[in-house]
């Protein structure tokens, strides 16, 4: 008891002490991957105010609006009578804590943090959470990681998810935002409620990752790297420096590093056929139907990519090997994800023999520093990748 009491006085005086990171407030769109015609908002903490083509409304604790969509306006409610519509509204947080829940119909509720923005596209809203990068990137690692066994890999996933963040705030410019909530850009379900995860955050409130030049890097993690991590352009376009594959033993003694699909000859064959136009030769069909990759490669054969393979049948990973059985093939597999840059269970693994979260840090990415994010260059003074 005395040990809670004392962990719980510690997280308070972190979330207390001030900080020296320079305030960013990201624009992130949520429900992204939903068509929402009508959802309840909830004021769950703190007091907001709502702002709509000179309307303005206050909304206390516990107090609700229904948005709805039509003809491309937002329409405001209140306890069943209909307000004003408007092109827009904004619900912003008024009080030093503000938590809000949204209830879209027929969807689980989420509550966020900070500020809220709606506009409808056509019969259907579009929410914008704006909300503080710090609260973002709790949310972030609670819906990427969950509840684990090891809460100092906590402190790992808060800087790579602040790192790839910012360094990808322009993937929905064109949106009218900087990030959605889907795994395009990072898993973002609701907001942080872990205590452990919330004290991680206190420590590493700021930092980030840069390469040898002092620009943020691409942060990119996966589950499993399944023993070796992958060379940035054996999935994406070119290579990057500190994105090098490593052999990762850490990965090999942990829940996901082996897995085994099992598929038909014949459709395995017609699928290369109708794809890439396989001929049906002996000699191919033995390539296609026994296939190992003792190092990881990128191509089944010349013009038949792995990561295509994949995505093609969803498997966990382009790490496996095919071996025939009767009229079956086996993929026997290592890992889960793209295998390029961090293994999160890896990472674990090596934080449960002791080893420091920023030398985890270094040892999957290569030549770089964890830095605070006010020592970071302005993005005008960063070569843009």
């Amino acid at each position: 008891m005395a040990h809670k009491l004392c962990r719980v006085l510690l997280l308070l005086l972190l979330l207390l002490t001030p900080t020296v990171s320079r305030a960013v407030e990201l624009k992130v769109r949520v429900f992204s991957s939903n068509k929402v015609h009508q959802a309840s908002f909830t004021v769950v903490k703190g007091y907001y105010v709502l702002r709509a083509e000179g309307h303005e409304k206050t909304l206390s604790r516990f107090q609700q609006v229904t948005l709805r969509a039509e003809g491309g306006r937002v329409v405001v409610i209140r306890n069943n009578h209909r307000l004003f519509s408007a092109s827009q509204i904004t619900l912003s947080g008024q009080h030093e804590d503000n938590i809000f829940r949204l209830i879209p119909s027929g969807l689980r509720e989420r509550d966020y943090d900070d500020g809220l923005k709606v506009t409808a596209h056509g019969s259907h809203l579009i929410f914008i959470n704006q909300v503080e990068l710090e609260h973002y990137v709790a949310g972030v690692v609670l819906s990427e990681v969950g509840i684990i066994e090891v809460p100092e890999y906590y402190k790992i996933q808060d800087i790579i998810s602040r790192t790839y963040a910012l360094q990808n705030l322009g993937r929905h410019q064109q949106d009218g935002h900087q990030l959605c909530d889907a795994e395009h850009c990072q898993v973002y379900k609701s907001r942080c409620f872990l205590p452990d995860i919330l004290e991680s955050i206190s420590v590493t409130r700021g930092d980030v990752i840069v390469d040898s030049s002092g620009r943020l890097i691409t942060a990119a993690f996966h589950s499993n790297s399944g023993g070796y991590t992958l060379p940035s352009e054996a999935v994406w376009s070119g290579p990057l420096p500190y994105l090098k594959g490593v052999q990762d033993t850490f990965s090999l003694a942990m829940s996901k590093a082996f897995w085994a699909d099992t598929l038909n000859v014949s459709e395995w064959l017609a699928y290369l056929t109708r794809k890439y136009g396989l001929k049906r030769e002996d000699s191919v069909v033995h390539r296609v139907t026994r296939f190992s990759q003792p190092p990881r490669q990128t191509h089944l054969l010349p013009g038949i990519p792995l990561k295509e393979i994949r995505a093609d049948w969803r498997l966990r990973s382009t790490f496996f090997s095919i071996r025939p059985e009767g009229n079956k093939v086996i993929f026997e597999g290592r890992g889960w994800g793209h295998g390029v840059g961090l293994s999160q269970q890896g990472a674990m693994r090596m934080i449960s023999l002791g080893h420091d979260y920023e030398e985890v840090i270094r040892y999957y990415y290569h030549g770089v520093r964890v830095i605070p994010l006010d020592s970071l260059a302005p993005p005008a003074a960063q070569d843009q990748e």
